[in-house]
Parts: C-alpha cells; structure tokens; sequence
C-alpha cells in the first residue's frame, strides 16, 4: 500500500512532467547588440570575410533554441594561418571551454574586452582557442 505522501510526490512528479512537456520551447531573445557591430575585414595583416552563414548556424533549428544572434568572420594571415572569430548573442549557454575542449581545442583565457556600441558598453568574456589539428 503506497502511503499519502509518496502518492502526492508521485502525481506533483507527473504533473511537472506533463506540464514541461506541453508547454511550448522558451526562444531566448539576445540583446539584438550584433547588427550595431562594425567588424574590420583587415587586422594587422589578416584579411577577413563574413562567414556567418557558412558555419552552419541555422538559429530555426531547435538546437539552437538559445541563440539569438550570431556573427562568424573567418580571417586569413600571408603564412595561410586562419582564424574563426565567433560572436552569439544567447543565453542560458555552457562555457566554450565545455565544448572547445571535447572537440580538441587547446583553450587561454584571455582578458575581458569591452565593445562600445552607440547606445552602451558591451562587455564580454574572450578565450584563445587553438586547434590541435
């Protein structure tokens, strides 16, 4: 015989189920901060181009649920060497190094940086992450 308490844990628990499963997927909305940015296409010899659309961020897919905006430039320096510089305006996100790291990434913490933008001050984490491959 299942006493009252257990019972009640039980149905609170099938209630919370039910209730997390039919209720529709939060979509985080950023700050909308990356169409202000004005990214350089030359850096002290690296030469850049938007590759945005060619990383593969589909921000309608559900994955990408917390995501809100994204921005990919993909430099290239005179020795061939390249560069993928990644902006994301999300939330509710792990740390880079989770991913980075189990994808063999060596990853350097790098002082945070602030971006002034017309209206506000925007300031950021920034890491170093250097490919093993």
């Amino acid at each position: 015989m299942i006493s009252k308490k257990t019972l009640t844990v039980i149905i609170i628990l099938i209630l919370a189920i039910l209730i997390s499963y039919s209720l529709p997927k939060a979509k985080i909305y950023g700050t909308g901060f990356i169409s202000e940015l004005k990214i350089p296409k030359e850096i002290s010899g690296w030469s850049g181009k938007d590759v945005t659309q060619e990383v593969g961020l589909n921000l309608n897919e559900d994955k990408y649920s917390f995501v809100s905006g994204a921005l990919a430039y993909q430099y290239v320096n005179k020795e061939g060497k390249t560069l993928l510089f990644i902006i994301l305006d999300a939330g509710n996100f792990h740390h880079p190094k989770v991913c980075f790291t189990g994808a063999g990434f060596k990853i350097r913490e790098l002082p945070d940086t602030e971006f002034n933008l017309p209206h506000h001050t925007l300031k950021t984490h920034a890491s170093l992450l250097k490919g093993t491959g």
